[in-house]
């Protein structure tokens, strides 16, 4: 908890100001295409959705702060998702009830990404292997109380950032998860890690 607390006082540090433009999207069944171009902050909650769809967000060249948070109905998020938008710094997906699967790259070629947290979906059970991928600034990636029993790979995030930390944690691993996580992690990713995993009372720091 120490460290998990940790990692998200590094990412608010790090975050960039929205100062310019806010939106906020409820209670409607797709997200709209007409969202200003303009948009620094996008706030998705308590939507209707039930997949975020490849390239979404793509017309959002200036968007620096995305949450997706509170959709109950929301079950997949797409390959290529999130991907290429220049200026995105943070990513907030949490919350969301009925989440199940994550796409490949997802999250990747996000120059100036700092932070992600995926947390509270305790029905995702699968993010695709290559859904991190040459995020060079990212300095946390927290994955915490999620139906998770195989990871993705992290190493092919080729962070650079000075202190990255990976967090991530759930009750629901299998024994052999140890092996499945972390056996070049530290050498290609280069981080500290800190793992929970079906050991309550135990905690295991890298």
């Amino acid at each position: 908890m120490i460290l998990i607390m940790f990692v998200i006082v590094i990412m608010m540090r790090v975050s960039a100001p929205c100062t310019k433009i806010e939106q906020e999207l409820f209670g409607i069944t797709e997200i709209p295409s007409n969202i200003s171009s303009s948009t620094e902050c996008l706030y998705v909650k308590q939507r209707q959705i039930t997949v975020i769809p490849r390239g979404t967000f793509s017309r959002l060249q200036n968007l620096k702060r995305l949450f997706i948070t509170g959709n109950d109905m929301l079950e997949n998020i797409s390959a290529f998702a999130f991907a290429r938008l220049p200026l995105l710094t943070e990513i907030y997906i949490s919350d969301n009830g009925a989440l199940r699967s994550i796409g490949d790259s997802a999250f990747s070629d996000l120059p100036e990404l700092t932070g992600i947290q995926i947390i509270n979906s305790k029905h995702l059970i699968h993010i695709h292997p290559d859904a991190f991928k040459n995020i060079g600034k990212l300095r946390g990636l927290i994955i915490s109380n999620t139906g998770l029993t195989i990871f993705p790979n992290f190493t092919k995030i080729h962070s650079t950032a000075k202190g990255f930390v990976l967090y991530v944690s759930t009750l629901k691993l299998t024994k052999n998860a140890h092996t499945l996580l972390f056996p070049h992690v530290i050498e290609k990713v280069g981080c500290c890690m800190h793992t929970e995993l079906n050991m309550p009372r135990r905690n295991h720091t890298i």
